[in-house]
Order: C-alpha cells, then sequence, then structure tokens
C-alpha cells in the first residue's frame, strides 16, 4: 500500500478530534518491518500518516473555525515507544526522567487508568502544537 492508501484508513480519526474525541494512532510489527516509515515517511513529498493527519486536522479546524467564529480550539501531541513491554516517551528528550540510567536504560513508565477509566501514561510529555512544522 501507498502512504495516501494507508493513510485513507485513519483519515476519519482526524474528523473525530474535530469532534471533541481523543484518538490515538499505533504502527505495530517487527523490526524493521516499516513502522516508522509508515508514521513518519520519507519527506514532504512522501509523507507518513502522522504528518498527513495533522496536516488533515489544521484544515479541518480552519474550516471550522471559519463557520463557528467563536469556535476554539488547541491540540497537543505525544508520541510514545513500546518496545518488549516497556514505554517511552519520544518527546521528552530534556528531563532527567527520560534520560537513560546507569545500566544505559530509560525508564519505564506507566500506563494507568484515570478517574474516567481511560488509559493514560502520567509521565508522557505532551507538546501543545499551532502548526505542522512544530
Amino acid at each position: 500500500q501507498s502512504q495516501l492508501e494507508v493513510f485513507q484508513d485513519v483519515e476519519p480519526l482526524a474528523l473525530s478530534v474535530v469532534q471533541g474525541y481523543n484518538a490515538c494512532i499505533l504502527a505495530y510489527g517487527q523490526t524493521g518491518s516499516g513502522k516508522t516509515y509508515t508514521m513518519q515517511g520519507e519527506d514532504e513529498r512522501d509523507w507518513g500518516i502522522s504528518f498527513r493527519t495533522l496536516e488533515k486536522l489544521w484544515t479541518l479546524l480552519s474550516m471550522r473555525s471559519d463557520e463557528e467564529p467563536n469556535y476554539v480550539y488547541s491540540l497537543e501531541l505525544g508520541m510514545l515507544e513500546i518496545y518488549n513491554d516497556e514505554v517511552y516517551d519520544l518527546l521528552n528528550t530534556t528531563t532527567t526522567s527520560n534520560k537513560p540510567n546507569k545500566n544505559g536504560r530509560r525508564p519505564k513508565l506507566d500506563v494507568r487508568r484515570n478517574a474516567e477509566g481511560r488509559l493514560e501514561v502520567p509521565q508522557q510529555h505532551k507538546e501543545r502544537i499551532s502548526s505542522i512544522p512544530e
């Protein structure tokens, strides 16, 4: 499948986000199976589903705010890696909580159920984003 064809499978998630729902895109597979390529792509001509989804979000949010002047939105982005049953924060590269320990390993993050019953990673770093280049 092409990057566009894969994106078309997850494109409805962007509409769900605009409607107020949380969304998650997960790439799963063996080492070397193409997860990073699928998520990131190679360049702007061959964007992966992460960039394509963000682009779609900006388009939908812009359209909605044009139609409803009082519509206010903000987006936060988090990226996690799950490898050998351990969760790593891919955006948090500056704090000691994500730096390798004396064994050369990054600390394992916990996945927990919050008071509303949703799964979350309490220590996960999220970035507020306002454009695709961010």
